[in-house]
């Protein structure tokens, strides 16, 4: 391993920025052979400020101060073409993720020991949300069928039916115990999402078709018509926040961008026969 780029979004949440910067910061310095590079797009549309770039000497940091809402995929999907497709891939693995959260100090080291499968992809660390006592991964482990997007489709169409399933889906989760090993997935929690590089090269100019939500399917099933696969990888370890920026827009906006993503990817994809 001899390159990781991250590709981060940025939302009003410039302290979370900085914690995670300084994780990132903290584990490169344990990889001292491996570069490190850290783009932060901004999609703050008011009252935002720039990062200071220089209290992290283990990383590279770019920051892209788009200030305009691009969505989470259509910000990173666009630094990445800003940067130039074959630039941005030319990496052992890109991390796509949201800044509320802090990866472990031997993330990197881990890493690197990991003995990954040849066809791996997508490579899902254990992902931890403390408010929550929830490990967010392994999140999905196989493909959704016409009657799973049925069941959302109702769900996010009530949105205290949504508030409520998510309580007790919540409640439920705190509970599970995780996998100890790897494990193949079907697709990871999107808040950080880190893919091979020779996997994003194959898709060139990628486009999210959606504002947000559902990046998750949409990304497995690129992963899937490569003949590739998503790996649960636990010895990889970050602590999440969850929700820094969208908690602030309420459960009856996140719902119709749920059923907008979602109604989009069933058309683009064939789930009929799952």
């Amino acid at each position: 391993m001899k390159k990781v780029t991250f590709f981060c979004v940025n939302y009003n949440s410039y302290d979370f920025a900085e914690r995670f910067l300084h994780s990132v910061d903290c584990a490169a310095m344990q990889v001292p052979d491996v570069d490190i590079e850290v783009c932060i797009g901004d999609n703050t549309t008011e009252n935002w400020k720039e990062l200071d770039m220089q209290n992290y000497p283990h990383v590279q940091v770019q920051f892209f101060p788009y200030h305009q809402n691009l969505g989470y995929l259509g910000c990173i999907l666009r630094m990445m073409a800003d940067r130039n497709w074959a630039d941005a891939t030319n990496s052992d693995f890109v991390v796509f993720s949201n800044v509320d959260l802090t990866i472990d100090p031997q993330y990197f080291v881990e890493l690197q020991r990991a003995h990954l499968p040849e066809d791996v992809a997508w490579v899902a660390p254990d992902v931890y949300t403390p408010r929550l006592n929830r490990h967010d991964n392994p999140f999905m482990m196989t493909r959704p069928t016409q009657m799973s997007f049925i069941k959302w489709e109702l769900m996010y169409a009530c949105p205290f039916l949504f508030g409520l399933l998510e309580k007790i889906y919540n409640r439920k989760t705190s509970q599970r115990q995780n996998p100890s090993s790897i494990m193949p997935i079907y697709a990871g929690h999107g808040s950080i999402m880190m893919f091979t590089g020779a996997f994003l090269s194959r898709h060139i100019n990628l486009q999210f078709p959606s504002f947000m939500y559902a990046e998750e399917i949409y990304m497995a099933e690129l992963v899937r018509s490569d003949g590739l696969k998503a790996y649960y990888v636990p010895m990889l370890r970050v602590e999440n926040v969850g929700e820094a920026s969208t908690g602030l827009l309420g459960n009856r906006w996140k719902c119709s961008q749920k059923i907008k993503s979602l109604r989009i990817i069933k058309k683009i994809f064939d789930f009929r026969n799952e």
